[in-house]
This record gives structure tokens, C-alpha cells and sequence, in this order.
């Protein structure tokens, strides 16, 4: 399929022609003057395009795609078999049983209603004992095993290298899962494997992780999940990933 094949490398001189592309638009909108932003960016591609030349034959369109890889695969086998269905994108939410996501959507505090309606309703989990057995669920979705598929979220390392690389990781549907906050039901954690060493700087920034996806338990002193992935690729998510649970913040 060819996916996912940009370096770290390439990844930082997207981010420096990102970060130069928004400082030019800002400059260009406080003088009123489009034609200061047109020249700019002429100049800063004029600059990428001669990275990437040093760099030595990096595919230019891909650093204006938007995803620079933080991890990719070697192992061939599993290249082949992620590739031999079709990738699906999916969210936390399909990790659950229906009738668990049901109960989450009931407790599920909403901006639009009054304060003393949310405080009902928290008061309301607290007592419900569906709910709150939910917290340490491990009741996964058979249909979601030897899935080639696609999920984001942010890391929690568990293992790395002496290079200070993730070799393996919990994927978590919000940041501060498993060590500002408790962590979630082992059905919404998915531990990830990344022999090859991922290169991540800032785990506040989501991530979206490609690979074969299978029900297996794995348990650690920061938590325990109910699902297993070896990936095939991690690249930078923007948004927020989480679609069970309500958030003040919506992006990263």
C-alpha cells in the first residue's frame, strides 16, 4: 500500500515549515499586505525543498501531506498481513460492548444543562453498580481481533531503550490516563508494541497508532489492558480522540 513510509527527519521539517507558514500568515494579515505572505512562502519552500534535497531524495509531497511518521514497521510479516485486509478506522467506542457504551452515554455530563443537573447525574453514577463495574471492564468486541485497523490516542510508555525510544506503550483514549488520572477500564487501553523504537518528544500530543489489533490481556504496575496491537505505524493525530467520554478540551 505504500503507507506511512515518511522518516523523523521529515516529520521536523514539516513542523518548521508549519511553524513558518502560520508566522508569515500572521504577519501578512497585521500589515494587510498578502503579497508579503506569498513572497514569504515562496522563499520557505525554496528552504524545504533544498533540505530535502541534502537529505537525499525525500518524496516533497509528503512533507506537505501532514503526516510525518514517528514509527514504522520492519517486520515484513507484518507489513504483509496488516495489508492483507483492508485498514479501519475506528474509536474507542467500538472497543466496548454496546450495552457498556450505552451506560457511558447516560452519565455522560452535557455543557447545555443546568449545574444542579449534572451534579444529579454524577450522584446517579456513583450509586449505579452497572457503571461503575464498568471502570474495571474487561469484556472486549470478539469481532475486533485480528483487526488491521486504525486508532488514536496519546502514549503512556511502559518499556524503552537506552536511546530513550518506546519500545512498547499503553494507547489511552485521553492524556493523563494512567498517571495524572486513573487509568481507564482495561476495554478503553490498548497496549501497543514498537520493537523498532518509537521516536515521540511531547506524549501531550495524540497520536494516531496502524496495526493488527487483537483481544489480549496484558497487565502492568500503571494499569491493565484488554487489547493488544503491534504496530505497523504511529503518526501524529490532531484532535481530540477520545468519542466515549466528554471533554472541556476538544484539541491537542
Amino acid at each position: 500500500m505504500g503507507l506511512f513510509v515518511k522518516t523523523h527527519q521529515e516529520g521536523k521539517i514539516y513542523n518548521l515549515f508549519s511553524y513558518l507558514k502560520g508566522f508569515f500568515m500572521a504577519l501578512a494579515k497585521y500589515l494587510r499586505r498578502p503579497t508579503v505572505y506569498l513572497i514569504a512562502m515562496v522563499c520557505v519552500c525554496a528552504v524545504v525543498i533544498g533540505l530535502v534535497a541534502f537529505l537525499g531524495g525525500t518524496n516533497v509531497y509528503s512533507l506537505f501531506s501532514g503526516e510525518s511518521s514517528l514509527y514504522k514497521t520492519s517486520d515484513t510479516a507484518l507489513q504483509q498481513h496488516f495489508e492483507a485486509q483492508a485498514p479501519r478506522v475506528i474509536g474507542w467506542s467500538e472497543l466496548l460492548p454496546d450495552e457498556e457504551y450505552a451506560v457511558f452515554q447516560k452519565y455522560q455530563s452535557k455543557k447545555d444543562i443546568p449545574l444542579h443537573e449534572q451534579v444529579f447525574t454524577a450522584l446517579q453514577a456513583s450509586f449505579d453498580e452497572r457503571y461503575q463495574s464498568m471502570q474495571h471492564s474487561m469484556q472486549t468486541v470478539p469481532e475486533m481481533n485480528n483487526l488491521s485497523v486504525q486508532l488514536s490516542g496519546f502514549v503512556v510508555p511502559v518499556d524503552t531503550n537506552d536511546e530513550r525510544e518506546v519500545l512498547s506503550f499503553f494507547l489511552v483514549p485521553y492524556f493523563g490516563a494512567c498517571i495524572h488520572f486513573p487509568p481507564p477500564s482495561p476495554n478503553q487501553m490498548v497496549y501497543v508494541r514498537t520493537p523498532g523504537g518509537l521516536q515521540i518528544d511531547d506524549i501531550e500530543n495524540p497520536v494516531s497508532v496502524t496495526g493488527i489489533l487483537k483481544t489480549s490481556m496484558f497487565e502492568d504496575p500503571m494499569g491493565s489492558s484488554a487489547y493488544l496491537m503491534d504496530a505497523v505505524a504511529v503518526v501524529p493525530f490532531v484532535g481530540q480522540p477520545d468519542d466515549v467520554r466528554q471533554h472541556d478540551v476538544q484539541t491537542y
